[in-house]
């Protein structure tokens, strides 16, 4: 249906009512006898005002009319005009209660409760009771809450329960306290009560949970119409559209003009897929008069499927308006704009930045949080910086402004908060406030706010509980101590004051009070995740791993787990190096969306540790996929340079570089990679293009010294290796370092820094055998054998030095102490040429030349053309009198100066023979 036909529809119905001639009264009780059909209610009563304005009873009526049709700010009007002309009756304060409800007035609310309760009925009061412990819970009134909650006809028997779980709600903790209210039985407490509850978890967008709370309250009031299109509200935001259009189907034919329930008919058929159908219903809706922005969702993304543009951007135009930021609606629109020529397809330009007053907030409350999510800060950072260039309105407007620069870590988004509420007296906001305070070290300011709140709302326990919260961070323990004691006095199961002193004794080393404290959490919480670490703790320090390992299995068998939690808890099982266990219970949890960081770090590890690396760099890329986080790509390029895959490295890098192409950090890590896979001069060339920061100066410099040592331009780089070394005196710079002296023949400094380095990592056998190499080279063949058998201690089997300290032993003509060496090493090393030509040679020195010269041949069978084991082979036979094999050997030589003198022995020998 176009615009054009609702327009004359409306006009139709408008003159249907003038001509009408019947009295305002029977207008007035037609409407009333509507029930359900607001928009028909409208109409009449409307017609009926025309003739009777200052009429107060038809006033009310149509308030009444415009709150069923959930267009709360008319019926706001209309019941103010209503009260104004002298509204007589006492059950106005429900009709009252309900709109304030739904605009969200609690406040007000509170006040219009309080005024008027001492008139009503003892019916209405009850009714009126709840909307109070509503509005008491939002408002952050729990003491008030629970008080209150004693007067309903509540079973003694779990009145505890449900104040507990209260006292959760109102820490935010909604999930923890629906789990109470669950294992109680449907006795527990009256129909009412349930309602209360469903709207209470609806209203925070626990809808799944409130279902079985508004199916127990519709199974005892069957009539109730209310109750039917909460429960299909529920149905349809939890995707449950089948059971949603059962409940709406029955009800529309009683009250076809029912805007609302066509609007959760349309939506239910759009979500089944049946554009027509839910097409159908939206226009009608909106027809009815109806404005709820799910009727311009659905119309919008229909028509964007169905390629009408116009149409679509039309609808979505306005219904964004209404949207939190990261609903589809807001992408939808994008790409109609794109596809109408509207925009340039982006918001990376910086004309839409230039044009920021005319992109919605919330549209660039989420284009912000995205760039986030992918890593982009520098981009986030820029729309941030032109939101705050905008002059912001409301006060709803203004706090996301500020949890948003809270969340990029600027200072100016705490200083946006306080200024919203650090004079408010409604103690939620305030609480909020005193948090961010305290996690920003703000503990002066936090201090003042609440000792504002203990004089407006004296002996509620949050504000025990924060200000244990600053004198902990202050070092005062024992005001903490008092504080969190006397939360406790007022609420003995409080979760916070009991995980206080569980961690208090832990910190103690009382490792049985915490366990004993742990566990009296977790008698109602099961899956209270603090309480389940401060226990695994607290047995681990009794010497109880078996225990421990067993209680973190049992945990994580319970069903109210979150993921989260289950992740924490898997962590600690391969803190035990249970992997096969751990394995089990991750391998599940790939199933869900949106796998937080810690999902990936466990998955990653895992494989890493079943020494699979592919399988650790596909969970990053997966990871990196899915999330868009940057680290996951750090973590995979950390790996690939372990694999010396330089070139995969690099293309990492060149991914989150498409990004931000500027980024220092990813420049120089590429830079880094160039000089280790040999691309010296082109590393060089990069990091001349790095804008380098004092984050990252340091950095700079020791790769442009790697780079400049391996393009020889060692004056240069000794410097900046020098610096690096001393800053970070790592294997890897040590060993830069000392290419660098041994390149420029710098023995002396070489000796220093390999002695320096062993000094202080005393396990590096690669360091000691190269010490031991420049002691051989400088004729220090004693202190070459004392570092070999500093080797042999830290690896009894090691081959260079079992053979190198055989070889310098026979330098010294100590041939007796060099054959246990020499025949350990052929013993175990009987494949290397080289080391089984040291054991002929130890025997050559032994006179035990048969022997020799059968290890000379095992040695030529392995390398036949080594010149210096031919040498030795060639001395031996002529040494044994067989003059033609040696010189056959010898006939193989090439005779250069470095082995002139000995070719020249073996020549005399076999002359002489």
């Amino acid at each position: 249906m176009n615009k054009g036909i609702v327009v004359l529809l409306s006009i139709a119905l408008v003159l249907a009512g003038c001509s009408d001639n019947r009295s305002p009264e029977d207008l007035y009780n037609e409407a009333i006898t509507a029930k359900a059909d607001y928009s028909k209610a409208i109409v009449l009563l409307k017609n009926a005002i025309t003739l009777e304005p200052e009429n107060a009873k038809y006033r009310m009526a149509l308030a009444e009319a415009y709150k069923g049709m959930g267009n709360a700010l008319s019926a706001e009007k209309e019941f103010n005009r209503s009260m104004e002309l002298g509204f007589i009756g006492d059950d106005y304060l429900t009709l009252q209660s309900e709109i304030l409800l739904q605009l969200g007035s609690y406040d007000e609310l509170l006040v219009a409760i309080s005024d008027y309760q001492e008139r009503s009925s003892e019916e209405l009061i009850n009714k009126q009771n709840l909307y109070k412990l509503l509005s008491y819970l939002y408002v952050g009134e729990a003491s008030k809450a629970k008080q209150l909650l004693k007067g309903f006809d509540v079973n003694e028997q779990y009145a505890e329960h449900i104040s507990t779980a209260m006292s959760l709600a109102f820490n935010n903790e909604i999930e923890k306290a629906n789990n109470i209210l669950l294992e109680l039985p449907t006795n527990a407490y009256p129909p009412e009560f349930s309602l209360f509850w469903g709207k209470y978890l609806a209203t925070n967008e626990k809808h799944g949970e409130a279902i079985p709370y508004f199916e127990y309250y519709n199974s005892s009031h069957i009539q109730n119409g209310e109750i039917k299109l909460a429960l299909a509200r529920s149905y349809v935001a939890t995707d449950q559209v089948d059971a949603a259009i059962n409940v709406l189907t029955p009800f529309l034919k009683s009250y076809p003009n029912n805007s609302m329930a066509t609007t959760l008919f349309a939506v239910g058929h759009f979500k089944k897929g049946d554009f027509d159908t839910a097409s159908e219903y939206a226009e009608k809706s909106l027809s009815l008069g109806n404005s709820d922005v799910r009727n311009r969702v659905v119309l919008g993304l229909i028509n964007f499927k169905e390629v009408r543009y116009e149409q679509a951007y039309t609808h979505l135009k306005i219904a964004i308006n209404n949207l939190p930021s990261g609903h589809a609606a807001h992408q939808i629109l994008w790409a109609t704009q794109i596809e109408l020529g509207e925009q340039s397809g982006s918001f990376d330009d910086e004309e839409t930045l230039a044009n920021i007053n005319n992109i919605d907030l919330p549209v660039l409350a989420n284009w912000a949080r995205v760039s986030l999510t992918e890593g982009d800060y520098s981009k986030a950072n820029r729309i941030l910086n032109s939101i705050n260039s905008i002059k912001i309105g409301s006060e709803y407007e203004q706090a996301k402004v500020g949890e948003l620069n809270l969340l990029m870590g600027k200072a100016e988004g705490l200083e946006q908060l306080y200024n919203l509420y650090s004079n408010s007296p409604i103690l939620r906001k305030s609480v909020f406030l005193i948090k961010q305070l305290i996690g920003a070290n703000d503990f002066e300011r936090a201090q003042q706010q609440i000792d504002r709140l203990k004089e407006i709302h004296a002996g509620e326990g949050v504000l025990h509980f924060l200000q244990g919260i600053v004198s902990s961070k202050q070092g005062d323990n024992s005001r903490a101590d008092d504080e969190f004691k006397t939360l406790l006095g007022l609420e003995p199961e409080n979760i916070f004051g009991n995980m206080y002193f569980a961690n208090s004794a832990l910190k103690k080393q009382e490792f049985e009070q915490a366990i004993s404290l742990s566990d009296k959490v977790l008698s109602s919480q099961k899956a209270y995740l603090p309480a389940l670490l401060i226990k695994n703790k607290g047995l681990v320090g009794l010497g109880k791993e078996d225990e421990a390992l067993e209680h973190v299995l049992t945990a994580l068998a319970v069903p109210e787990l979150n993921l989260v939690a289950k992740l924490q808890l898997i962590r600690i099982l391969h803190q035990f190096k249970k992997y096969d266990e751990a394995r089990a219970y991750l391998a599940p949890l790939v199933e869900n969306k949106n796998l937080p960081k810690l999902y990936w770090q466990l998955a990653a590890n895992d494989a890493l540790q079943t020494n699979d690396p592919d399988k650790a760099l596909d969970i990053y890329e997966q990871w990196y996929l899915q999330n868009g986080e940057p680290e996951a790509i750090f973590r995979k390029v950390h790996l690939l340079e372990q694999k010396k895959a330089y070139s995969e490295a690099m293309a990492d890098i060149d991914r989150l570089l498409a990004l931000d192409a500027d980024n220092a950090h990813m420049n120089t890590l590429k830079a880094h990679y160039l000089v280790l896979s040999g691309e010296a001069l082109q590393a060089l060339e990069l990091l001349d293009k790095v804008t380098v920061n004092e984050a990252i100066k340091a950095n700079v410099s020791g790769i442009r010294g790697k780079a400049l040592n391996r393009i020889q331009r060692y004056e240069e780089a000794l410097p900046l290796l020098s610096a690096e070394y001393k800053r970070r005196p790592t294997r890897a710079n040590m060993f830069e370092l000392y290419r660098l002296f041994k390149s420029t023949k710098q023995t002396s400094a070489s000796l220093n820094l390999l002695e320096q380095y062993i000094s202080n990592s005393p396990t590096d056998l690669t360091a000691y055998l190269l010490l031991a190499e420049q002691y051989e080279q400088n004729t220090r063949n004693k202190d070459a054998v004392s570092v070999y058998k500093k080797v042999l201690e830290l690896d009894s089997e090691n081959m260079v030095a079992l053979n190198n300290i055989a070889n310098s032993y026979l330098r010294q003509s100590q041939a007796a102490l060099a054959a246990p060496y020499a025949e350990k090493a052929s013993g175990l090393y009987s494949g290397s040429a080289e080391v089984l030509n040291t054991q002929g040679n130890v025997l050559l020195a032994l006179n035990k030349t048969d022997q020799a010269i059968n290890w000379f041949d095992k040695a030529l069978s392995i390398a036949p053309s080594n010149q210096a084991i031919i040498l030795d082979a060639a001395l031996a036979h002529a040494m044994k009198g067989n003059t033609e094999k040696s010189q056959q050997l010898l006939s193989q030589v090439t005779e250069s100066k470095k082995n002139k003198q000995k070719v020249d022995e073996i020549k005399a020998l076999n002359g002489s023979i």
